[in-house]
């Protein structure tokens, strides 16, 4: 369906970037291909992960709403609503309509609130406006569709809050009927209310919630005004419709407006959408737009795109390349999401008072996957756009204000406890440490030793009192863990983000504590068999022990497909991938295996699929690792390079599995460029060989000294993937990582390359 389906739009104005880069002109959008991983990969690559879990629907950077299609509405075993998380799969027979709240790449449903279906007939269930389709088209700000069931083409764009939706008739003679469908969320919504202010406005509001099974509610408020006047209207409850009825209330609720023959042939809508109120996305959509001009408001998301991708220029001849690299930071950008309204009023966490944003505070922000983004999309967030991330930083502490903790996974201002550690920490000490200060860093130090050190119903660090007594948490705890070992070494690298925070703002107690905290990782080595074990309150490894034993009663097949069920003590992963992640002491964790032990482990994960994998997290970091072993560093340049080339393509199963709010592509964005960071907290970026010929970074001289960094590559052809030397302005630059500072003081980092080791 993808090859009759799919067309990817290069055309449009060309933009004069604002940016100080060489080339005068740019068309950045161009090269982003909104299609790559929303399906489940191809062929080539079908082994090697699930579904990216993106949308291929209409979103400006960090915006709050994001019409997008849908075309999968039956409930799965969970009682969710779609067999794709994100509602969207391009393999889909039928469209149903258009959903206007998006999370991005992650691995439950959530939102999709709003869904708007077009179709000739007046009916409460949505199969009855299914339609096949084809011809469609995404790129950054817009997507269209035609509906051939129907005849009717569908557009859409959007706001950094309100969205935009053409449809065009080309059928005359058939009434076209707008249906707001109030029920049919990613997950089925809670409750509802639906309002006919008059013909041409539709005002009310829904609830969903149950983010992978937790019992977060999240309310959408919005307005809806149309260009013109419909001819009827009514609305629904449950199976009954109820025409010329202006109001209906419960979670199956809609309503429906009637645009007669010759008065359907081109209709737009427009929706603005607040957390806060219907007032508010009166307000939101009387700000962001004024009148009924679609091609404005997209031309305006395409500029707003361009800008942001214009941050980055790569100069390079493959064009496939530059469509996987500027498509993966297209999807980084989109989450964090904007959360409060033009007034800057939003919901506080757990309280769900009314706030305002702070003096200086352009947004608060929603959507904080945190144990997938501390590990890249912090980071380079903070190298790229540091505003947003200081934004960022300070909408994690308002919610720390109001709901006592920062935040673990937040979703519109609730805290859904998805995933395990503290990983708000290291994102706000990265922060800091990176000289990006603007926030109260004293009041953030203090919910962070609270999460540290409190032992009563501690919501963000489960078990945390053994792992205060006994070092780490113990697999027959009583408390409820989810990966004892797993989640202990997750607050291994929390504590060492406090330890370096401490040290910073001059508490040598506090940071000598942490640090030994940190290195409690030892707790889990078993020197015999050269992994990491759980362990068992008196001290004991669990046994018996099999680094694959949570495989053991699976097919081949099946261990390839299921790598990411988990193993006793882990999260989402097995021994392999687990045994190395302590991220900020690799030297520590060489010196206790022993050199020898610590490359054979480490190589011998890449040695088949379901050791490395680029599907989770816990192992992201591993193809970097070499770095630190003098005279292994060739091996991080190979296995970057043949990650890069195995999981990533520009097919629409291009990403190897859930993008995670962006986490995916944005270690595709660093190994594309020859940087990671591995300690996040470090300061430093491992090096590897860039793909590219040359990277302009752009960097935002509010924040840092520097105009621009470099990097720049020299080679002879696409075999050259070794690094023979390379020059940091100028000079010989001998070791295999380079220090923040040195980025954005700005300058150039030049590559020459070889073809063998």
């Amino acid at each position: 369906m993808y090859l009759r389906s799919v067309i990817v739009l290069t055309i449009g104005m060309l933009l004069s970037c604002s940016a100080k880069h060489d080339t005068a002109q740019q068309k950045f959008t161009q090269w982003v291909n909104p299609f790559i991983g929303t399906a489940i990969p191809d062929a080539k690559t079908e082994r090697l992960g699930g579904k990216g879990n993106v949308y291929p629907g209409a979103v400006v950077p960090w915006g709050m709403i994001s019409p997008s299609p849908r075309n999968t509405i039956e409930v799965n075993s969970w009682g969710q609503l779609g067999a794709s998380v994100v509602g969207y799969d391009p393999e889909a027979k039928y469209m149903y309509g258009f959903d206007q709240m998006h999370l991005s790449g992650v691995g439950c449903h959530a939102l999709g609130n709003i869904l708007i279906a077009a179709s000739p007939v007046v009916s409460a269930d949505l199969q009855d406006h299914k339609s096949r389709y084809e011809r469609e088209v995404a790129k950054p700000g817009y997507y269209s569709v035609y509906l051939s069931d129907h005849e009717i083409t569908a557009e859409m764009t959007a706001t950094t809050r309100t969205s935009l939706m053409r449809f065009t008739s080309d059928k005359p003679s058939d009434s076209l009927v707008i249906t707001t469908d109030m029920f049919h969320n990613l997950f089925p919504a809670f409750d509802a209310e639906v309002k006919i202010v008059d013909n041409h406005t539709v005002e009310g509001f829904n609830t969903s919630g149950s983010f992978c099974g937790r019992d977060n509610r999240e309310t959408v408020y919005f307005t809806m005004e149309f260009s013109h006047p419909a001819d009827s209207y009514g609305t629904y409850l449950d199976s009954v419709v109820h025409r010329h009825q202006d109001f209906a209330s419960g979670p199956k609720s809609g309503a429906f407006m009637v645009f007669g023959p010759g008065r359907n042939r081109s209709i737009i809508l427009k929706i603005g959408v607040s957390y806060v109120s219907i007032k508010n996305a009166r307000l939101n959509l009387a700000e962001e737009q004024k009148g009924f001009d679609f091609d404005r408001i997209y031309q305006n998301a395409d500029l707003q795109w361009n800008k942001a991708l214009n941050r980055i220029l790569v100069e390079d001849s493959s064009k496939k390349r530059k469509t996987i690299f500027y498509t993966a930071m297209y999807h980084t950008l989109l989450h964090p999401n904007v959360f409060s309204d033009v007034n800057g009023e939003y919901i506080s966490m757990k309280t769900k008072e009314v706030m305002h944003t702070e003096p200086g505070q352009e947004a608060q922000y929603t959507i904080f996957s945190l144990w997938d983004t501390y590990r890249n999309v912090h980071s380079f967030l903070s190298l790229v756009f540091p505003d947003k991330q200081i934004d960022m930083v300070r909408s994690m502490v308002n919610m720390a204000k109001t709901s006592g903790y920062l935040p673990k996974w937040e979703l519109a201002a609730n805290e859904t406890y998805v995933m395990v550690g503290d990983p708000a920490t290291p994102v706000i000490v990265e922060t800091y440490l990176k000289g990006l200060t603007n926030f109260d860093i004293d009041l953030a130090y203090q919910y962070m030793i609270k999460a540290a050190t409190d032992t009563l119903n501690n919501p963000v660090r489960p078990g945390i009192t053994d792992y205060l007594n006994l070092g780490y948490i113990p697999f027959d705890t009583e408390a409820y863990v989810w990966g004892t070992m797993a989640t202990s070494l997750e607050y291994n690298y929390a504590d060492y983000a406090v330890a370096q925070l401490a040290k910073k703002l001059g508490k040598p107690k506090t940071y000598e504590t942490f640090l030994s905290r940190s290195k409690r990782y030892v707790h889990f080595f078993d020197p015999e068999t050269k992994f990491f074990r759980p362990k068992l309150k008196d001290g004991s490894f669990i046994t018996p022990f099999d680094p694959f034993n949570q495989l053991s009663n699976y097919s081949e097949k099946e261990k390839i497909r299921n790598r990411g069920a988990g193993a006793p003590g882990l999260v989402e992963g097995n021994y392999w991938q687990y045994t190395l992640m302590v991220n900020h002491d690799i030297p520590g964790l060489i010196e206790l295996m022993g050199k020898d032990a610590f490359i054979d482990r480490l190589g011998k994960a890449f040695e088949n699929d379901y050791r490395f994998v680029m599907t989770n997290e816990p192992d992201m970091a591993y193809p970097f690792m070499f770095n630190y072993l003098k005279d292994q560093e060739w091996r991080t340049q190979k296995l970057v390079r043949e990650t890069l080339d195995k999981y990533f393509s520009e097919s629409p199963g291009g990403l190897p599995g859930n993008d995670d709010c962006g986490t995916t592509s944005c270690w595709s964005i660093f190994a594309s460029i020859g940087l990671y960071p591995v300690n996040t907290l470090s300061g430093q970026y491992a090096i590897s060989a860039p793909v590219f010929e040359k990277v302009s970074i752009q960097l935002d001289q509010e924040y840092y000294p520097g105009d621009r960094f470099v990097i720049h590559t020299v080679k002879d052809s696409d075999e050259d993937i070794f690094i023979a030397n390379k020059k940091l302005n100028g000079q010989l630059f001998e070791g295999f990582f380079i220090d923040h500072r040195d980025i954005v003081s700005g300058g150039k980092l030049t590559f020459n390359l070889k073809p063998s080791k």
